[in-house]
């Protein structure tokens, strides 16, 4: 393919840019479990060292990463990125 471009560059340092945002503020998910019962409610996007609060103090509810969410946005991202320098290859 050659060298990178100024543009291919670029891409790629958004691209970066875009993941390491996605890691530091990922999404969350509310818990609750109890009795033959569990259930996830999306809690939104918080920074990676301060996730939401629980919805209760008691122990039937929690917090967690919804880390498939994460896995399919870094997916999208990396292939966004990788066409993106593709697409913008100058041929000699």
């Amino acid at each position: 393919m050659g060298p990178v471009n100024k543009l291919q560059r670029l891409i790629i340092v958004v691209g970066a840019i875009a993941i390491l945002a996605c890691c530091l503020f990922p999404p969350w998910v509310h818990t609750f479990k109890a009795e033959g019962i569990y259930s996830e409610e999306s809690a939104g996007y918080s920074l990676l060292i301060s996730p939401p609060a629980r919805k209760s103090k008691s122990v039937k509810f929690g917090i967690k990463l919804d880390s498939s969410r994460l896995l399919l946005q870094i997916f999208i991202i990396t292939i966004s990125t990788g066409l993106g320098v593709f697409l913008s290859h100058k041929k000699a």
